[in-house]
């Protein structure tokens, strides 16, 4: 028999924002001496996967990460402006579904209004033929 196991992908790690310093600095994910279950971390700066605090600190030293750490900021900035960007984008775009629905139904109503007017008149149409098939006023006089 198999088992069918599902497996978690990695939790994004993100740096930690030093409000006295103004900076982003290396914090463990995990409390000290925490000794549950790690769930493994994703580190964005070449996509290393580390699930124990020896693997973190290993990670943190080498010269890749330190220069991704250096330019986290600017990183963040311009991914909070793309992201503003992207939120107007999204706005613009919502009022212009917002009108097309608009005219959709008005199109619809419009279609329905003709097809109410085609009716009317071919049922005047009809109406019309019968009363000339069946009209009796005009009687046939024999002199």
């Amino acid at each position: 028999m198999t088992e069918t196991q599902l497996i978690a992908e990695p939790i994004k790690y993100e740096p930690y924002f030093n409000p006295d310093r103004h900076e982003y600095i290396d914090k463990s994910p995990w409390k000290k001496n925490f000794r549950g279950i790690r769930k493994e971390h994703k580190c964005p700066c070449k996509s290393y996967v580390f699930s124990s605090t020896l693997q973190f600190n290993q990670h943190i030293k080498c010269r890749v990460h330190k220069k991704w750490l250096m330019n986290y900021e600017k990183e963040i900035k311009e991914i909070n402006g793309q992201e503003k960007e992207l939120r107007i984008e999204n706005e613009k775009l919502k009022k212009q579904i917002k009108k097309c629905e608009i005219e959709l139904n008005n199109c619809h109503l419009l279609i329905k209004l003709l097809q109410e007017k085609v009716q009317n008149q071919e049922q005047q149409k009809l109406e019309s033929e019968q009363d000339k098939f069946y009209d009796t006023s005009e009687t046939n006089e024999i002199d």
